[in-house]
């Protein structure tokens, strides 16, 4: 108690109030607990404490507890003990993870039953339009555990005799329920039914929302009972998992972690399952899983599983530009704001809704700050140069939300994208939650994609990102309203998705955010520590958004961000990082297919916090078929790494580090020193990657190769990069400009004869050791005063064994076209001239498309300055259309033998 709330061990006193004297709180509770099991060594049960109110009944109810638990180590204690033996420091290990969802096969041939008396009851209650099923449910019960059976009924679908049901959305309906759970002195159970009749009727609908209140009001005076000993839901008759099942199922969750001794179950029935095996399933506590899915007559449980995005043949399809407006729900204070900000590279619209009015010139001092602060977030993004626009909305409200959507789209266009991430917290213990907090938190996550998904046009409509928490998967004590909530939400995007498959929806689920969201502060920070719940970054989180919204395949509509969470039996969760080919390298939570990155062979370290990238490239002649055609000069005796196929890894590098993102060009590339290729050797290469900055839509790279060690053995390291580069990448492929200054060169400009192909494959013999795929020059039309121009025609090769069909992030051929035309003015303008100029670097390289097999272009260059050193050049790549591919500025070939004369 000293430790969540500050007082002195003097200051405590046996009569003080929990709650009222000290302001201990039910998010610190499960903190005080925590540190008991840890100084007394046992494993306790947080409803042993909920209902203390001093520190004489703290310290009483502790003594009891004690009295009857033997002590033992706790799982994390053990585990952590565990990693030390090993060597290992867990903390360390942490690694972002990425789950997604799957109905696993659970073994049905143990049993070991809940036990019930004949004097315990089960209230029963369920669906009008299945009565004989509601009753076939108490006879099973009655019959196989000897228990007394209340039924009750409620209205699923329209019918004439309503007096004789149950009302659950009202005070008044609930009120027999109510009276018979208080009245039963020993009820052990409560079963909830719904079945296709309730699906037609409340799915999606408002009405759901109210009923799942009613439900918990219900649920919250049957957990008051002391004899309380199990919970069922069961979904019957029906396809696949309601919304309200999913809820059901976030309600239950947290609920178990509040009442261990409690037995919670929600059992998906499908139309061929025996009702008395699945009932027998719901009350086998030999299972761990609070929800069972029975098909066919076997069982299962949705498990969570470590799923890599595997980085393919492009993106998902989803392209984003200036006139896609995005929506993003939850204001400009919380982790949905930071995520609408990380669509900067795509240029859309952002138009942010939330509760605070940015108007309010009067009000209470916490209005006026929130305002204060939604105008100075509006502000940073337009300082950005993002289009960012707010509106004050409740999405509860439905008129609401209907007027703001319309008045968004006549004044920004239709909403073509939406991240809805508004939430509200209410904590408390379900038996201190009252309806209202209940619905509210609820109604936010649920209404709020009602209300929303309703007012948009679908035939526009690309994406629906909802943002829940991993409390909806695995509960959190004192969070039943979040859990229901944000489960409710997430099976409500499932539901919806099946009827709009075009339409990408995703329900991510959330861990704890650092430096944002809900569960950034002290208190809560303190019970994520113990819980061994770590944090993500909002950098992490962004990362890992745009990967799902860009590259994720669209049918993983519920996706888990992690790094470390709870181990809890009743929400199986499977970490293991999964498998791959080698065809395939991982980096991070996501898998790259190696013919799409040929010049990436492992990735060491991506750090989505650092936004940086260490990988590793062996160069080899068996394997690089490209590189023992690659010898420029006849005096060098091996090949040499090409600066073109450098700046590829670069690009490649950048991609991995950005899948969501077009590479678009390369800044101020310098080439310092060549790397050796020897026949029979591998030659290692470290790659590193890192983000610079972040403007304009543009994210900038910095990228360095280096080899460990030269011919001698000598240690090098990064202090000594072979080549060094800036990567631009964006959200889409930029468009050249309608003009590029000295271009294009005109043939009236050319006072030299063509050489023609012959001519050119003869320099290449006489002045290199250029073979077959380097040797990239067709023809050459002539030249003029520091001007030159010819034709390139692009040769698909295989440039790696293994036939990898590989397709470069640029077209480096070309590239290795404009350095050579530099040569080749040279030799045209003076056919005794011997020197050769080696490329240096580069300014500027800008890349509007890649070519394919075969495409014949115009290649053309102009000289801008020289000295004794060398010389620069500007070089344009155009097709036979006359539209630009390539255009680079500021070419800087050496003298390859001292200076000029």
């Amino acid at each position: 108690i000293m430790e969540v709330t500050g007082y002195e061990r003097d200051e405590i006193e046996p009569h003080m109030d929990l709650r009222e004297d000290l302001a201990i709180r039910s998010s610190r509770l499960p903190v005080i607990m925590d540190a008991v099991e840890s100084h007394f060594s046992i494993k306790i049960e947080l409803e042993d404490f909920m209902d203390v109110r001093t520190i004489k009944d703290l310290a009483e109810r502790l003594d009891s507890v004690l009295s009857r638990k033997a002590p033992s180590k706790r799982p994390d204690v053990a585990q952590k003990e565990q990693g030390k033996v090993l060597g290992l420091d867990i903390a360390q290990k942490e690694t972002l993870k990425r789950l997604t969802f799957a109905e696993v096969p659970i073994s049905n041939d143990s049993f070991q039953p809940l036990e019930l008396s004949p004097l315990d009851s089960i209230i029963v209650v369920g669906p009008s339009s299945s009565e004989d099923l509601c009753r076939q449910a108490g006879d099973i019960f009655r019959r196989d555990y000897g228990v007394h059976i209340d039924h009750f009924f409620y209205n699923s679908k329209h019918s004439e005799d309503e007096e004789s049901l149950v009302d659950l959305t009202s005070d008044s309906g609930l009120a027999e329920i109510k009276e018979s759970i208080r009245n039963l002195e020993s009820l052990a159970g409560l079963v909830l039914i719904t079945d296709e009749a309730f699906e037609t009727r409340y799915s999606d609908t408002v009405a759901l929302s109210d009923f799942l209140t009613g439900f918990f009001k219900i649920f919250r005076e049957f957990m008051d009972k002391p004899t309380k000993k199990m919970a069922v839901c069961l979904q019957a008759g029906t396809e696949s998992p309601s919304a309200f099942f999913e809820a059901a199922t976030g309600l239950f969750l947290s609920a178990g972690l509040e009442f261990g001794s409690v037995q919670f179950r929600t059992v998906f029935l499908d139309p061929i399952t025996d009702l008395r095996m699945a009932l027998r399933s719901a009350m086998d506590r030999s299972k761990k899983p609070i929800q069972l899915i029975c098909r066919d007559n076997e069982l299962y449980t949705l498990q969570g599983k470590s799923s890599a995005i595997l980085i393919g043949d492009g993106r998902t399809g989803l392209q984003l530009g200036k006139d896609d407006v995005i929506l993003v729900s939850g204001g400009l204070s919380g982790v949905s704001a930071e995520l609408g900000r990380s669509l900067a590279p795509f240029h859309a619209k952002l138009v942010f809704v939330g509760r605070t009015p940015i108007d309010s010139q009067s009000g209470s001092i916490s209005e006026n700050d929130r305002t204060a602060l939604t105008r100075k977030k509006l502000e940073e993004l337009r300082s950005e140069g993002i289009d960012a626009h707010y509106y004050q909305l409740d999405i509860t409200d439905a008129k609401a939300v209907q007027s703001v959507i319309g008045e968004i789209a006549s004044l920004h266009g239709k909403i073509t994208g939406v991240i809805h991430g508004a939430g509200l917290l209410r904590d408390n213990f379900i038996k201190r939650m009252s309806p209202s907090d209940f619905a509210a938190v609820v109604n936010v996550k649920f209404l709020g994609v009602l209300n929303l998904f309703e007012a948009l046009d679908k035939a526009v409509l690309r994406f629906f990102v909802g943002l829940s928490s991993a409390a909806a998967i695995q509960g959190n004590p004192g969070q039943v309203n979040y859990a229901a909530g944000n489960r409710l939400m997430s099976g409500l995007l499932r539901s919806i998705k099946s009827f709009y498959p075009r339409i990408n929806f995703k329900a991510l689920m959330l861990p704890p955010i650092e430096g944002a969201g809900m569960a950034e502060n002290s208190e809560v920070r303190e019970l994520m520590r113990r819980m061994n719940a770590s944090y993500i970054t909002l950098d992490e989180l962004s990362g890992m958004f745009l990967r799902e919204l860009f590259n994720a395949p669209k049918g993983d509509v519920w996706t888990l961000f992690m790094k470390s969470l709870p181990s809890l039996s009743g929400a199986p969760l499977d970490t293991t990082a999964p498998l791959h080919d080698q065809s395939i390298f991982s980096a991070g939570t996501a898998q790259y297919t190696k013919s799409l990155f040929p010049m990436i062979d492992r990735v060491t370290d991506l750090n989505m916090d650092q936004s940086s990238l260490d990988a590793e490239r062996t160069f080899d002649q068996e394997k690089d078929l490209w590189v023992t055609d690659h010898k420029p000069f006849k005096f060098l005796k091996h090949p040499i790494v090409s600066a073109i196929m450098a700046l590829e890894t670069f690009m490649e590098g950048s991609k991995v580090l950005f899948p969501y993102l077009n590479v678009t060009g390369i800044r101020e590339a310098i080439f310092l020193d060549m790397i050796e290729c020897p026949a029979h050797r591998l030659v290692k290469s470290n790659i590193q990657v890192r983000k610079i900055s972040e403007n304009d839509g543009n994210v900038l790279c910095d990228a360095m190769m280096f080899v460990e060690k030269d011919e001698s053995g000598k240690t090098l390291g990064r202090n000594h990069p072979n080549f060094k580069a800036q990567v631009v990448l964006s959200g889409k492929m930029t468009k050249p400009d309608k003009s590029f200054d000295g271009f294009p060169v005109l043939e009236k400009e050319l006072d030299t004869r063509p050489m023609e192909h012959s001519e050119v494959t003869n320099w290449y013999s006489d002045r290199s050791d250029l073979k077959g795929r380097y040797r990239v020059m067709e023809r050459l039309d002539g030249t003029g005063h520091d001007c030159i121009r010819g034709e390139f025609i692009y040769k698909q090769s295989e440039d790696f064994s293994k036939s990898l069909k590989t397709r470069y992030q640029f077209s480096p051929y070309l590239f290795e076209a404009f350095m050579h035309l530099v040569n080749f003015y040279l030799a045209m303008r003076d056919d005794r001239e011997k020197k050769i100029l080696i490329p240096f670097g580069i300014n500027e390289l800008n890349c509007f498309r890649k070519i394919g097999h075969g495409e014949k272009l115009i290649v053309q260059a102009r000289k801008r300055g020289g000295d004794e050193k060398g010389v620069t050049w500007d070089a344009l790549g155009l097709d036979e259309n006359g539209s630009v591919v390539m255009h680079a500025k500021g070419i800087m070939m050496r003298w390859i033998f001292g200076s000029r004369g």
